[in-house]
């Protein structure tokens, strides 16, 4: 949602550069929040006894009589029901006085108030209130019964700080209906942005207004307008699993480690525990995105999915034709070229070329593995045969590198070449899946390198793309091309491979899922 991303967004920014940040609702939250928080560890770390300076919190019933006081964590009083037999354990509770009180020095010291305290200072402070307020507030009552068969003859009862991510949601709530303030007249005063008054006298309109500019102590107030988060630098930006909103559509790198870890443990008479290794890929590390503030191609989700992703299914079809034909206004095949390229030839390697006349772009599409044994035959070339040279710069896989020669050198290279004589002006559209994907990776990076085609006029957009080739290369296809987007899902395990441990490095650019 549209406020999740937003105050997730300005939780980037540092809270500490009161110059920088700007005073939006959600810089507002993110006080709060940070306030709030504060409150809710100390108040539980007290409890817990592990701050010297503090203990419990306030008994439940301060009115009991106390007869006893075990110990610094339990208070004992007399229950005040009507049977004498009965009686209450008062537990510790979350001492939130303490939490508030070393928050409030905490936070606020750099938050000096005082005559000459800033707009900024004064709405700082009051939001890191509201976050204090609302976590003291909210504290839960928790209680224990002790007895024989389940009687509750004591009664043990104790106040807890609310979980955090409910003092989140009310927050949230919070964030929504924040106010926006000015700096009173003749004042450092903050008071709500006047509501326009009719049809009262003067006295009355006046304390009405007087009224209505008041700042509730429970309300999250703002200075500025929240701004276009997607206008400034988001590389690093942490995204979650809301990356395409909170990257702005510009892509994202999603880290997972491969982890080994002891399986298929069996016991061995006597007396030993044998245990097999497994790896395993961990779902999700981090996730952040990638693009700071772009200069050219920004990841457009309706092409991938609408125009990029059709393109790329055709070339499992035996009549790309018919997909062109149902999807696209005036496409024309041009050719479909399929050839062996494995050790047996039993599998083929596959692409087609096309013009998009609609779209004014000449299509290159390639298909990915067809097969078990080309899938082995990919795995194999790519981790234990030696790289080859790649003429943009770096080495690539060879199987790759041999796949893309092979279906170019089999008729598509002069039948691109009349294509770009006959329509010079055309746009160059690359795409394709799996081992369709490296290939087209590759075949972008062919053209421009050769002078085929021109950098600014060439998009790419691979789907399940495996790792091409090293660094080197990497760094050289971000250079190339400035519309390059791999579509991942965070399920397939061909992104992954082959595995940077053998020297590959994926193009930065991923827009995943």
């Amino acid at each position: 949602m549209e406020s999740t991303s937003r105050y997730q967004n300005a939780n980037t920014l540092s809270l500490t550069n009161a110059g920088i940040v700007p005073a939006s609702r959600e810089s507002a939250f993110v006080y709060a929040l940070t306030s709030a928080g504060v409150t809710h560890s100390i108040s539980k770390a007290c409890a817990k006894g592990l701050i010297e300076d503090c203990g419990c919190g306030p008994l439940l019933s301060e009115s009991a009589p106390a007869i006893s006081q075990q110990s610094s964590y339990y208070q004992t009083t007399f229950s005040t029901q009507a049977h004498a037999s009965q009686f209450a354990w008062s537990g510790c509770s979350d001492n939130v006085k303490f939490g508030n009180s070393f928050g409030r020095k905490f936070l606020d010291a750099g938050e000096k108030v005082d005559e000459n305290a800033s707009a900024r200072w004064l709405m700082n402070v009051h939001n890191n209130r509201v976050g204090r307020r609302v976590a003291a507030n909210t504290m839960r009552t928790e209680c224990k019964c002790h007895g024989v068969s389940g009687s509750c003859v004591t009664k043990t009862c104790w106040k807890v700080a609310n979980r955090l991510s409910n003092i989140t949601t009310l927050l949230r709530k919070k964030y929504t209906n924040a106010q926006q303030v000015i700096v009173k007249p003749n004042s450092n005063a903050l008071i709500i942005q006047s509501i326009t008054s009719s049809g009262r006298g003067r006295t009355g309109r006046y304390l009405s207004e007087a009224k209505a500019n008041k700042i509730a102590k429970s309300d999250l107030i703002y200075l500025e307008d929240s701004p276009d988060y997607c206008s400034i630098d988001m590389s690093g930006r942490e995204c979650g699993d809301n990356c395409n909103e909170i990257c702005c559509g510009r892509g994202w790198k999603t880290i997972r480690e491969l982890v080994e870890e002891p399986c298929h443990c069996q016991f061995v008479w006597c007396c030993e525990v044998k245990c097999q290794t497994c790896r395993k890929m961990l779902s999700l590390v981090l996730s952040a995105c990638l693009v700071g503030l772009l200069s050219a191609a920004t990841y457009s989700d309706d092409v991938a999915r609408n125009k990029m992703l059709p393109l790329a299914a055709a070339a499992y079809s035996s009549n790309p034709q018919l997909c062109l034909t149902n999807k696209f206004t005036n496409a024309v095949l041009k050719k479909e070229y399929n050839i062996g390229c494995d050790l047996l030839h039993a599998d083929t390697c596959s692409g087609y070329l096309a013009t998009l006349n609609g779209d004014q772009a000449i299509l290159l599409a390639f298909r990915g593995t067809q097969g078990f044994l080309q899938l082995v035959m990919e795995a194999d070339k790519s981790v234990f045969k030696d790289h080859v040279n790649w003429i943009a710069g770096g080495q690539v896989s060879k199987y790759f590198s041999d796949a893309f020669m092979a279906v170019w050198n089999h008729g598509m290279k002069n039948d691109y070449l009349t294509l770009r004589s006959q329509y010079p002006n055309y746009q160059v559209w690359v795409t394709g899946h799996s081992l369709g994907g490296a290939m087209a990776n590759l075949a972008a990076s062919y053209l421009i390198a050769n002078k085929l085609a021109d950098a600014a006029n060439v998009q790419v957009v691979t789907f399940g793309e495996p790792r091409v080739g090293d660094p080197t290369f990497a760094a050289s296809n971000d250079k190339q091309l400035s519309y390059h987007f791999r579509v991942t899902h965070s399920r397939d395990v061909v992104p992954h491979i082959p595995e940077e441990a053998f020297g590959y490095k994926h193009q930065q650019y991923e827009v995943g899922s």
